[in-house]
């Protein structure tokens, strides 16, 4: 219950739900409020949802802000700090509210600015998610200087120290190794279509006497030694020229391949060896390295790992059956080589303080997504009231949070870079009558830097939106002893997550989720990146057509019903239509949740000394029951209440809240109140629809993920059997199937928290 996205607790601002619009995180700091404009607040214990409504569970805090009608001026507050943390950043913090009344009409205006920096704290995943030992070292992926691993190809000039000067983020050890010049120099030819040096390229290179460079036009690639020799050679433009996907295929071979980042001058084993095969590993195993198969000879790697009673990663890199032993520092001969305590007779030791060694950058997308403990939080709420007379009030409000700071969840600390929330609220009072409504908007911030995963990388984009309108009316009989108030509430949550937290990115994957894909179009391809979508320059390995393997092939159909086709931007079947049929409207899988709600409570004064009060709330939640069909789920469909369809005899998953008190006054000055009530929570889209990266185990990936509208679906085949990947024995193919799990099979789920053992 104690967690960063419980909403057992109803968080309100001026009645308004504060919590991140489809997350259901209460996040304090970026609720546009300035504690200078806090009224009261108000605090209702216990289960409250036959009032409050859905997710009232276990109480509700409403936060009231006051009325610019009633409490004129301007307040400013100047406020600083230390932590007692070392080369910490002092706190700044300054808050205002202004407000002024002209007759009817009021306004106010109030806001936070805040920076600082957080305690500092590094949990092991961050520490083993961004240690070159395990990830190797990004950098060397794209730095475009061979480090190792496959050969140049031949031809490949050297770099200099004259270069040094001139290319960006250089480093002293590039001298002496190959370098991309972005010319196919080596035997054999580029990918089909690339384009060739030219006679005015080379003239416009001779510009630069000392290095020859030529700026590909309208990209960020350089040619080196564009010279006369290399006239008609094929050179990179950032093109995918033959249409498999791969981009300036062939040319540059062997420099910033897809191992490189292994070689890294660093002994990370502890074994008195740089950079030896045992070191040396593949994407399958990088969280935890992965190894050749001489990884188990004495000194030679990583090993096994295991982990310790406090989740720590520990390692039998010595193969003496031993792990995390101390043979490197009890003063003894363990290994019988005559040498005490020499290099590589302990066991590796990860080494979670060594920032220097840290790579900034865990998955490759060139986003720094390292631990960051500054904070930054900028906030302003503007709010008029007008109040013609007693019986009316117009109130119109709106408010912009900006926040930057670390956020826990439930399966990593994530930091929040710009993260910006507002609203729009409107509330009027009639009398008796009242009517709100409000709107809740969330962005995950800035592309470039959008809210990420501290330990693997993983990116966030939110644009989710919450909508609500609600409606409620006093009545009063008995000369004030019976009052009765009923009401209605609806919700509009629309998610868009694109796939960085729910299962919602089939309007923009790239490819064909219903079945009406284009003819001869790819629809498989080398996930280098391993995160199931198709990223730009990953190469595609099967099309449609009667020449599966290369692409061009006559497609083996006219019709456009490809399940999985990838778009390519080519016209595959020659009907002068690209990609038809691709992230096409009707694939937008993206999730619209309803719920509505109706309520009354009664107040009855049965004399001096007795009140009786109950209370009773339905609520209709459309993944939870039929009883309501809100009909816009459909692509272009409308949220009028017009067309809403009500089904009175599906009462199934509708939920009913009841409230019933009594309360006896013997005293003026006291009272006694027994109260029954009963309250729920609504599955979150978390619960529904999550579907994220956690991290991985061995070669397998671990994905949070929703139990969906109807549960958690097991794989099985046409005979309803359940099925597990079978590795071994493969099939005629050498490939791994599935097969169904018998009776004299027993499933068994490992646990991927370290601390857990066994089932």
């Amino acid at each position: 219950f104690n967690s960063s996205f419980s909403s057992r607790l109803l968080s309100l601002t001026d009645g308004r739900m504060a919590n991140v619009p489809s997350l259901r995180l209460t996040a304090y700091n970026v609720i546009p409020v300035s504690f200078e404009d806090v009224e009261q607040i108000e605090i209702v214990l216990g289960p409250s949802s036959a009032l409050y409504g859905p997710n009232a569970h276990s109480g509700v805090l409403n936060i009231i802000t006051s009325s610019p009608l009633r409490s004129t001026g301007t307040t400013i507050n100047i406020q600083g700090g230390l932590l007692n943390q070392a080369d910490t950043d002092p706190l700044q913090k300054f808050t205002f509210r202004t407000a002024h009344k002209l007759g009817n009409f009021g306004i106010k205006v109030s806001g936070v600015a805040l920076r600082g920096q957080d305690w500092r704290h590094f949990n092991k995943d961050e520490w083993e998610g961004h240690d070159g030992a395990f990830i190797g070292r990004i950098k060397h992926l794209h730095d475009g200087i061979d480090n190792g691993g496959l050969a140049p190809e031949s031809g490949s000039p050297i770099f200099t120290d004259l270069m040094l000067h001139v290319w960006e983020n250089s480093d002293p050890s590039f001298v002496g190794s190959a370098y991309k010049d972005g010319i196919k120099t080596d035997l054999g030819d580029a990918e089909p279509g690339s384009p060739v040096i030219t006679q005015a390229m080379i003239d416009a290179a001779a510009n630069d006497p000392i290095f020859h460079r030529y700026y590909v036009p309208g990209t960020d690639i350089i040619l080196w030694n564009v010279t006369a020799d290399m006239l008609g050679f094929e050179y990179a433009d950032g093109i995918d020229n033959d249409g498999n996907g791969a981009i300036d295929d062939l040319i540059d071979e062997g420099i910033d391949d897809v191992n490189e980042h292994w070689f890294d001058g660093v002994d990370n084993d502890g074994d008195g060896y740089i950079d030896e095969e045992d070191e040396q590993g593949t994407r399958w195993l990088r969280r935890f390295g992965a190894f050749k198969l001489n990884w188990n000879d004495n000194l030679g790697g990583f090993g096994d790992y295991d982990y310790d009673e406090n989740g720590n990663l520990i390692f039998d890199t010595n193969n003496n059956d031993i792990f995390d032993d101390n043979w490197g520092s009890d003063g003894l001969d363990n290994d019988g080589d005559g040498i005490i305590d020499n290099v590589g007779e302990g066991d590796f030791k990860i080494n979670y303080g060594n920032l220097p060694n840290m790579e900034k950058d865990s998955n490759n997308d060139g986003i720094n997504d390292f631990p960051d403990f500054d904070v930054r939080n900028y906030r302003y709420d503007i709010r008029g009231d007008w109040e013609p007379n007693p019986d009316f009030l117009l109130s119109l409000s709106h408010g912009y949070a900006w926040a930057r700071n670390i956020n826990i969840t439930g399966i990593a600390r994530y930091l929040a870079d710009g993260w910006v929330y507002r609203y729009y609220q409107g509330r009027m009072r009639y009398r008796n009558f009242f009517l709100q409504t409000y709107l809740n908007t969330s962005f995950s911030g800035d592309p470039s830097h959008p809210t990420r995963n501290m330990a693997t990388g993983g990116l966030i984009y939110d644009r989710s939106k919450k909508f609500s309108a609600q409606f409620q009316h006093a009545m009063e009989f008995l000369q004030g002893n019976f009052r009765f108030v009923w009401g209605l509430d609806y919700f509009l949550t629309l998610p868009d997550t694109r796939g960085t937290i729910l299962a919602d990115k089939n309007l923009t994957d790239r490819r064909d989720n219903n079945g009406n894909g284009e003819a001869g179009s790819p629809y498989l391809w080398q996930d280098r990146n391993e995160n199931g979508y198709y990223d730009e320059g990953e190469r595609y390995t099967d099309w449609d057509s009667e020449t599966p393997a290369s692409p061009g092939g006559t497609p083996l159909t006219d019709n456009d019903n490809i399940e999985g086709a990838l778009a390519d931007g080519i016209d595959n079947d020659n009907d002068g239509l690209i990609d038809e049929g691709i992230d096409e409207a009707e694939e937008d899988n993206r999730y619209k949740v309803n719920e509505l709600g109706t309520y009354y409570q009664f107040n009855w004064r049965l004399n001096d000394y007795w009140e009786l009060i109950q209370a009773t709330r339905l609520d209709a939640h459309d993944r939870l029951t039929n009883f309501v069909e809100f009909n816009n789920q459909e692509i272009g469909s409308g949220y009028s209440p017009l067309d809403w369809k009500f089904n009175f005899d599906q009462k199934d998953g509708l939920q009913v809240s009841p409230k019933v008190g009594l309360i006896w006054r013997p005293k003026e000055q006291q009272n006694f109140r027994l109260t029954w009530a009963t309250a729920f929570n609504t599955p979150s889209n978390q619960a529904l629809f999550l579907d994220i990266f956690v991290a991985r185990v061995s070669i397998f990936k671990v994905y949070a993920r929703g139990s969906g509208e109807d549960g958690y679906r097991y794989t099985r085949n046409a005979n309803g059997e359940p099925l597990y990947y079978e590795t071994f024995p493969k099939d005629d193919n050498g490939l791994s199937s599935y097969a169904p799990i018998d009776s004299t099979l027993m499933v068994f789920y490992p646990s991927v928290d370290p601390r857990i053992k066994g089932f």
